[in-house]
């Protein structure tokens, strides 16, 4: 089975190059970033599809998204191009899978949720295109700066954790998330969207006490000149035998730990 993956230098993207090629030879993935050809110009798209075929495009590229920066107008015109580039060239692919984000959920206005927000419709409209929904997703290779990653960094380390926010989140663990890519690129039956939840939400001050018992010791979980948050979570869940939240963060614990010893 042939796949491309966008977006090839992202997190997202490199872990899941890993681990659909880890233990398995049925998948020949073939992994693009902006160094290869700029997604967002349509004449350099077209040329690139030239000739190639794909069973599944998994397309994670994207601009925007972050909290530390604020987004603007160029942000929605490049994800939409972008989208509508891999559109234009659906004929050299069976089935398309599309990162979204809870962004997109109730009527987004600023740049990034909104370009999400469209792109999801325009799948609505599409056969063998699909919409995965990302909220947040950790494990031991996410970004230092990440709530779980950090603290847990912070943790190992006898720091305090740090809480800034009161909301629910909906953390997901990587080793899920590429399972449930698997099954949307191998099963035909599939709902058009789903969301990376487990169903329970828990608020970043539960996470924050599932990290400080992930050993024998406590440290101070640091609350102070915490703001009221917007939750960010999701419904629309698949039951499957997943790792889950809890499992997930110890696991992270455990290589992070192992990096440091």
């Amino acid at each position: 089975m042939d796949i491309l993956i966008t977006g090839g230098n992202g997190y997202i993207a490199k872990s899941l190059s890993k681990g659909l090629w880890l233990g398995s030879n049925r998948y020949n993935i073939t992994s693009i970033s902006r160094e290869d050809f700029d997604l967002t110009d349509r004449n350099a798209t077209n040329e690139w599809f030239k000739d190639k075929c794909f069973d599944v495009v998994i397309h994670t590229a994207t601009l925007g998204g972050s909290r530390l920066k604020k987004d603007n107008a160029e942000t929605f015109y490049q994800n939409i191009q972008m989208f509508y580039n891999l559109l234009n060239n659906k004929h050299c692919f069976s089935k398309l899978i599309h990162f979204g984000s809870g962004a997109e959920l109730n009527m987004p206005s600023d740049p990034y949720g909104l370009s999400k927000n469209i792109i999801s419709k325009l799948i609505d409209a599409e056969p063998y295109f699909y919409n995965i929904r990302i909220f947040g997703v950790f494990d031991e290779n996410e970004l230092d700066t990440r709530f779980i990653k950090n603290n847990i960094k912070r943790y190992i380390n006898k720091e305090d954790i740090q809480i800034n926010e009161s909301k629910l989140m909906d953390f997901f663990y990587m080793e899920d998330l590429i399972k449930l890519v698997k099954h949307y690129v191998n099963e035909k039956y599939l709902p058009k969207s789903i969301d990376c939840s487990y169903g329970v939400s828990n608020s970043l001050l539960t996470i924050a006490n599932m990290i400080n018992n992930l050993s024998t010791y406590k440290v101070i979980i640091n609350s102070n000149n915490i703001k009221d948050g917007i939750d960010y979570v999701g419904n629309n869940i698949m039951d499957m035998k997943w790792v889950g939240l809890e499992q997930g963060i110890k696991n992270t614990y455990k290589r992070l730990l192992d990096e440091t010893n």
